[in-house]
């Protein structure tokens, strides 16, 4: 008797941990909509127009009076009207070129006792490969994001992928990450 009732109690642990995982995997998933864009180029501008590389991955450089961010990456192909490229931004002011045309400006104050994150949903035409500009200078320092994070989708209230995102880079290990192995 005691061992059919072990028995029974392992197994209806094992299945509760099943639909444990199977309920927490649905936080994860994303379903397709949101394309994650990487920034293919990253410079600080100085004042007099020369620019230096750096990697933003490694965090956010010191700028001088008059330096500013430039990030530059190709779209890739938007077959349909209604593709938003969503972005946050706070604390920061942002120009947005689109083949060399300016597309969007905007600065952006953080309020005090907030997140310090405001998003952008700009709606962007059809087509396919145009280079992408981002100016960003921030009126404080540092950042609330950095580098900024775009991403483009045709739903951009879905805030699933953005919940999604966040967990998925927050809480769980990236295996292309673990070069060290």
């Amino acid at each position: 008797m005691k061992r059919t009732l072990r028995f029974c109690l392992a197994t209806a642990f094992l299945f509760v941990c099943v639909g444990l995982l199977a309920f927490l995997h649905q936080f994860t998933v994303l379903e397709g909509n949101w394309t994650y864009l990487e920034w293919e180029q990253s410079s600080v501008v100085s004042a007099d127009g020369t620019q230096r590389p750096f990697a933003p991955m490694a965090g956010e450089p010191a700028l001088t009076e008059g330096d500013y961010f430039r990030f530059t990456l190709s779209l890739p192909q938007r077959s349909e009207m209604g593709s938003f490229l969503v972005f946050e931004i706070t604390d920061a002011q942002t120009n947005i070129f689109l083949d060399g045309k300016n597309i969007y400006a905007a600065a952006s104050l953080a309020q005090e006792n907030t997140a310090n994150l405001g998003q952008v949903q700009l709606p962007l035409p059809a087509g396919n490969g145009e280079e992408l500009i981002m100016e960003v200078r921030p009126l404080s320092a540092p950042m609330g994001l950095f580098p900024p994070l775009l991403r483009m989708t045709a739903a951009p209230t879905d805030a699933k992928g953005n919940i999604a995102y966040g967990i998925i880079t927050a809480f769980l290990p990236d295996p292309w990450r673990w070069h060290w192995l």
